[in-house]
């Protein structure tokens, strides 16, 4: 409880920043204020739509590492509501698809990244997307 006054003073200071608002978003949903938390994150994407989807797939890696796997699928999706030509938020869905062994839905995703066109000057976090195509294929 103690975060969330800092962070309203961090986006008093620097509202247009989606990064703060992101992290906002984060300390009202760990105290339960899961509503004010989908309202930062709608205003972190009505600010700048592709640096919020990177960093929401960013931290959906981060949990599903932490094995909270259905949270990271959840925020991805939720991600992709708001911006659904984001490649960075397929592919992390498309790699997190393929390591649950869904095939189908990491080929969708993956191949949806592809006709994207992503540029390692636009996307640098999207590697490797032809051989996790063909994982997902075989």
């Amino acid at each position: 409880t103690c975060a969330l006054p800092i962070y309203s003073k961090a986006v008093h200071w620097a509202p247009a920043s989606p990064f703060f608002l992101i992290n906002w978003s984060n300390a009202l949903e760990a105290t339960g204020k899961d509503e004010e938390a989908a309202e930062k994150i709608q205003k972190a994407f009505v600010l700048d739509p592709s640096f919020t989807a990177k960093v929401l797939a960013q931290m959906a890696f981060e949990r599903y590492r932490n094995g909270e796997k259905k949270e990271a699928f959840q925020i991805l999706d939720g991600a992709l509501r708001e911006n659904t030509s984001s490649a960075e938020v397929l592919y992390c869905r498309g790699i997190l698809y393929l390591s649950q062994k869904d095939k189908r839905h990491a080929l969708q995703d993956l191949e949806s990244v592809r006709d994207l066109h992503p540029t390692p000057e636009k996307n640098p976090s999207i590697q490797y997307l032809d051989r996790f195509i063909d994982q997902a294929k075989n």
